[in-house]
């Protein structure tokens, strides 16, 4: 199972990723957050393989958000794997069913 935390302040498009990414199998969202110190603190406290996080966000940017996080991490000691060797040796397949490249924007 792929545990995931959403970052996004817009409660339509946080509420939209949420309902796609529970049609895929083996995906869970296990946290949202409608700010970036909301956010931050959803990181560091619940355990998640992926953060899908919003660079615009009314607190402080989401490239601000992934750098604090890499700095508690190194201030913890935690190793950041490879995203491949964080979720597993999984064949890469798209996050919608039958999506492909051109659906993409």
């Amino acid at each position: 199972m792929i545990r995931i935390i959403l970052i996004e302040d817009h409660n339509l498009t946080r509420m939209g990723l949420k309902a796609g990414l529970s049609q895929v199998e083996d995906m869970d969202v296990v946290g949202e957050a409608a700010t970036g110190r909301e956010g931050l603190e959803r990181l560091k406290t619940q355990p998640a393989d992926i953060a899908i996080v919003a660079i615009g966000l009314p607190d402080m940017d989401g490239i601000e958000v992934v750098e604090a996080l890499r700095q508690f991490q190194a201030s913890q000691g935690l190793d950041r794997l490879p995203a491949q060797q964080t979720v597993g040796a999984r064949r890469p397949r798209p996050l919608i069913p039958g999506a492909n490249k051109s659906d993409l924007v």
